[in-house]
C-alpha cells in the first residue's frame, strides 16, 4: 500500500505531511518519556524484519498480490510509540533508497501504515487484550487488530485518493476494501507467525534471513493499491529522482542476486539508522520519577 508520487496531488499532500510530522513527534515524545525504553538492537531488528517482509509480495486471487504492512507486529514487539517510529523509518528508507513510495506523499504512507497500522492497530490490540494475558487472548487480539488495521488503512487510503484525484470515494472504496480484506488475512498469518518466532529467535535473524533469500520468488502481480489504481485509471506513479536501488535492484548483478543484494543493503541501512536513532533518544532525559 505504498502510494507513489503523482498518483495523488493537491493540498492533501501538504496536510498529510503535517499530520504525519505531528504523529512522529508524539510517538517520539512518548518513546522518550516511557520508562521501558526500547533497546537499539531490538528496534533495529524489528525495523529490518519489517523492511524485508515488505519486499515479499504474496499472491492472492485475481492476479493481485499483497505484502505485510507490519504495524501491529511492530507495536506488539516494540510498543505502540516505538512501533510507529519503526514503520515510519522503514517507509523513509524505502522511498529514499529504493523509490518505493513517493517523497511528496510520504506523509500519507506514514499515516496509513504507521498511524493506522502501529498506532490504531497497536492500541486496538492493547484494548482487546485488557488484563488478559493468556496465549489465546493475545493471539485472538493480535489477529483481529492486524486484520482491522489493514482495513482501516485501506479506508483511509480511499479517502486520500478521492481527495487528491478524480476518483470518487463511493466508487473506489468498495474495490479497495474488498481486495484488502483478502490481503488482511495474509497480514494476520504473518503477524502471528513472526510475533511467535520472536520468542525463539530474539534477534529475528532466522526469519529475516529466510524471507530475504526467497524475495527473488515473490509475486510480481500488482499489489492491492496498484490493482485498484489500474482499474480506475489513476495517474501513474513517477520517480522524482533516481533512487540508488530502484525497485529493489542492485546495479550490475543478475536479477535474483540483485534483489537479495538490495535487501541486504536495506537491512544494513535499517540497522545503522535504527540503532543511531535509539541511541540518540537514550541521550534525551526521560521521566525523573515513576512513569507517567
Amino acid at each position: 500500500m505504498h502510494i507513489p508520487d503523482a498518483m495523488i496531488s493537491g493540498p492533501v499532500c501538504s496536510v498529510t505531511s503535517i499530520l504525519a510530522a505531528g504523529l512522529i513527534g508524539v510517538a517520539a515524545y512518548k518513546a522518550i518519556r516511557t520508562e521501558a525504553k526500547t533497546g537499539p538492537v531490538d528496534f533495529a531488528a524489528v525495523t529490518a524484519l519489517i523492511f524485508v517482509f515488505q519486499m515479499l509480495n504474496f499472491p492472492i486471487s485475481g492476479a493481485t498480490s499483497g505484502h505485510l504492512m507490519g504495524g501491529v507486529l511492530a507495536a506488539g514487539l516494540l510498543g505502540v510509540p516505538a512501533g510507529i517510529l519503526s514503520i515510519s523509518l522503514v517507509l523513509l528508507i524505502q522511498a529514499v533508497f529504493f523509490g518505493d513510495g513517493g517523497l511528496t506523499v510520504l506523509g500519507m504512507n506514514i499515516l496509513l501504515m504507521g498511524g493506522m497500522g502501529a498506532g490504531f492497530g497497536g492500541l486496538l490490540r492493547h484494548v482487546l487484550m485488557g488484563s488478559r494475558r493468556s496465549s489465546l487472548a493475545i493471539h485472538l487480539s493480535t489477529a483481529f487488530a492486524a486484520w482491522i488495521s489493514v482495513m482501516a488503512a485501506a479506508l483511509l487510503c480511499s479517502i486520500f485518493i478521492a481527495a487528491g484525484s478524480d476518483a470518487s470515494l463511493s466508487g473506489i472504496i468498495g474495490p479497495m476494501l474488498s481486495v484488502h480484506a483478502i490481503i488482511a488475512f495474509g497480514e494476520v498469518v504473518l503477524t502471528l507467525v513472526l510475533m511467535s518466532s520472536a520468542r525463539y529467535f530474539p534477534r529475528l535473524i532466522l526469519p529475516m534471513s529466510g524471507a530475504l533469500f526467497i524475495t527473488p520468488f515473490a509475486s510480481g502481480y500488482p499489489d492491492g493499491l496498484e490493482f485498484v489504481a489500474e482499474k480506475f485509471e489513476l495517474p501513474e506513479g513517477i520517480l522524482l529522482f533516481n533512487a540508488p536501488m530502484p525497485d529493489y535492484s542492485f546495479p550490475m548483478l543478475p536479477e535474483s542476486l540483485s534483489v537479495i543484494a538490495a535487501g541486504l543493503a536495506g537491512i544494513l541501512i535499517c540497522q545503522i539508522l535504527a540503532r543511531g536513532g535509539i541511541i540518540l533518544f537514550k541521550r534525551i532525559p526521560g521521566p525523573a520519577g515513576k512513569g507517567e
